[in-house]
């Protein structure tokens, strides 16, 4: 039985968004104001928002992001927010947005996530060095960021005695991927859950795992691109990322994500002659 997400679905504002410098309704008075992402449209007014369902690879994409405004607003324009956001004031109207931080944060800590498992999946043991860090005397091994303060430890002899006894003293693959398995499932945590829902023809109901949000979803696209040892590359007309290889097939050649796109490129081209 196969879990899937292809009832997952998501909005995005048609006049898109901006970033504001704002709080929120209920925020202590003289408290400074933070940036937020908002479409702001005030709460309950006419939200006309499109509906879509991402595509597989948007992990990928949003993974690569530069954590900057002028990429974040771009990708909000397409996909929408993360989140389901919070009331925040616009003017003398209350819109729900999301603070900018967030978006810097999830960006990072996705790219992370990815990165980690690409070397790993790869056996990149020497760039691996970079992550994840035995101790001096191999009494623990830990993770930990280039250029970012702290870190977390996977094993050492008093925490995770037990799991620190699985590692072969200073190797980095097994450590790496008890470490994404830790990164993956505190982001999954109580925002994915289990629904039995009917297929699109509404004639079979079959198991699966439902996102409670956007950023949720892609932590989730993430899950399953390791799970299945999936292989992404973009789409050379549209750059977007998506699926090439897989455990349920798929061409690895494939230099398109859709028949629209390469009809598109078939015409530059032919435009070009």
């Amino acid at each position: 039985m196969t879990n899937t997400l292809i009832q997952f679905q998501w909005t995005v504002a048609p006049d898109g968004y901006r970033i504001i410098k704002t709080k929120k309704p209920d925020a202590i008075v003289g408290s400074a104001e933070q940036l937020f992402l908002t479409d702001a449209i005030p709460y309950g007014g006419s939200r006309l928002l499109g509906t879509y369902s991402p595509n597989a690879g948007l992990f990928h994409s949003f993974a690569d992001l530069k954590p900057n405004p002028a990429q974040i607003l771009e990708f909000a324009g397409e996909w929408g927010m993360l989140t389901r956001g919070v009331g925040i004031r616009v003017g003398n109207s209350i819109a729900m947005g999301e603070r900018l931080d967030t978006w810097i944060a999830e960006i990072k800590q996705l790219s992370i996530a990815l990165r980690l498992w690409e070397l790993t999946r790869d056996g990149n043991i020497t760039d691996l060095g970079q992550y994840i860090i035995w101790s001096a005397d191999n009494s623990g091994v830990r993770f930990g960021v280039p250029n970012h303060v702290g870190g977390r430890w996977i094993a050492t002899r008093t925490s995770n005695a037990d799991l620190l006894q699985t590692f072969r003293e200073g190797d980095r693959i097994r450590p790496a991927w008890h470490q994404l398995q830790h990164m993956i499932n505190e982001k999954l945590d109580g925002r994915v859950s289990a629904r039995l829902l009917w297929d699109s023809s509404h004639t079979r109901l079959s198991l699966h795992q439902v996102p409670s949000d956007l950023i949720s979803a892609l932590w989730l696209q993430l899950a399953r691109a390791i799970e299945g040892n999936r292989v992404y590359q973009q789409c050379e007309e549209c750059k977007n990322w998506f699926e090439v290889s897989s455990p349920d097939g798929g061409r690895k050649d494939k230099r398109f994500c859709s028949t629209a796109c390469r009809a598109r490129d078939w015409r530059k081209k032919k435009g070009g002659k």
